[in-house]
């Protein structure tokens, strides 16, 4: 059917534009699509007659007020819970170990959704963990890793940096060391940290404007060698973070996967 084939092409068409490639001319898309040129002309032509896209004065076209429109409807209506809650099923299926999201809220931690493992011996979320600290667990250390310098300055100051087990990070120069290897890693991890025996792996879900909104963990007690899901559950945690982000609007660039913009800024904590 030609004219769902036009459609499909269009969306290619739109779908090759982004923050570092703002403008495009009928020549670069017809060698990026591989399709014929008078074709791509003709179907720009009609994204521009619909508002998709304006032809700039140097002949190249740009994404227009239409796109825009579009993008508020759909972010008007995102809603955090709901998009990860498939993925926290699948993901609880495939661990059979709590999986859960936090965010923040004032100087802590809240757990916003979870499910738990069917394990007899399991992590379960209590009533006293649904609002956490910062600085223990991984959830927490890894939102408070990809917030603005000074606001992690802030609550840190306010909050402090208290005990909660034997191992919990009650110093500020080993704080900065577990911030850095986060933001070079995108992964948080903890044993036993906040909740004695239990440990952790948690990965960023971010918008649409790239901020980190939430972080998705896996969790489970450490009885007997765990070393199979200390090995599998980062990457597997990652991959479905990934996903819930890309709901979100996020556009995942490969070469930051690894978190390097976030390397590069200064640590308040020196």
């Amino acid at each position: 059917m030609p004219q769902i084939k036009s459609v499909k092409r269009a969306f290619e068409i739109l779908d090759l534009y982004s923050v570092s490639r703002p403008e495009l001319s009928v020549s670069e898309v017809t060698r990026e699509l591989g399709m014929n040129k008078s074709t791509v002309a003709r179907l720009m032509a009609t994204l521009e007659s619909v508002n998709m896209l304006k032809k700039c004065s140097n002949r190249k076209y740009r994404l227009d007020r239409r796109v825009v429109e579009t993008a508020r409807v759909f972010l008007s209506n995102l809603d955090l819970k709901a998009i990860a809650s498939p993925y926290l099923t699948e993901l609880n299926k495939n661990t059979n170990d709590l999986v859960s999201i936090n965010v923040i809220r004032g100087d802590k931690r809240f757990c916003l959704a979870w499910i738990e493992s069917s394990h007899p011996v399991r992590y379960v979320v209590k009533q006293e963990h649904i609002y956490s600290p910062l600085h223990a667990g991984a959830p927490g250390k890894l939102l408070l890793a990809y917030l603005p310098d000074n606001k992690m300055e802030e609550i840190i100051k306010r909050t402090g940096l208290p005990r909660y087990t034997n191992i919990t990070i009650t110093k500020r120069e080993e704080l900065k060391k577990e911030i850095e290897n986060i933001r070079s890693s995108g992964i948080a991890i903890s044993k036993g940290e906040h909740v004695k025996y239990a440990c952790t792996v948690s990965a960023p879900i971010r918008n649409y404007m790239d901020k980190v909104v939430a972080a998705l963990s896996i969790s489970w007690i450490m009885t007997g060698d765990t070393s199979e899901k200390e090995q599998a559950y980062p990457k597997m945690v990652k991959e479905v973070a990934n996903s819930i982000s890309r709901e979100l609007g996020y556009h995942l660039d490969t070469s930051r996967e690894h978190g390097a913009n976030e390397k590069s800024r200064d640590s308040p904590l020196d």
